[in-house]
């Protein structure tokens, strides 16, 4: 099964173009490498990607014949790891702000 289905079955991620956009930055990676949408999944890989602030990592167990429902999600991949990922703007917003000196009046 193609990655871009099975990403799209499996309600990992739910739109096409944001699977498009991902592959396409290089940011899915099956076993370790990045690969595009079109790449065929044989079975017992391992799927990283980051979408928004959350880092995923799963194993394809087996492949759905249509698309499924959250709750059917679990007969079809593993999640292995996931993870919040912090983003440079919540790393700004966390600092202090500078203290500006006002003038004096005299």
């Amino acid at each position: 099964m193609r990655l871009d289905t099975f990403l799209r079955n499996t309600a990992l991620i739910s739109r096409k173009d944001i699977i498009h956009y991902l592959c396409e930055e290089g940011s899915i990676r099956v076993n370790g490498i990045p690969r595009r949408g079109l790449f065929d999944l044989s079975g017992g890989e391992t799927i990283e990607f980051t979408l928004f602030n959350d880092q995923y990592q799963v194993r394809v167990l087996a492949f759905p014949t249509r698309k499924i429902t959250l709750k059917d999600q679990w007969s079809y991949l593993e999640i292995i790891e996931k993870r919040k990922v912090h983003s440079e703007m919540e790393f700004f917003s966390d600092a202090s702000p500078s203290q500006t000196k006002t003038p004096k009046s005299h």
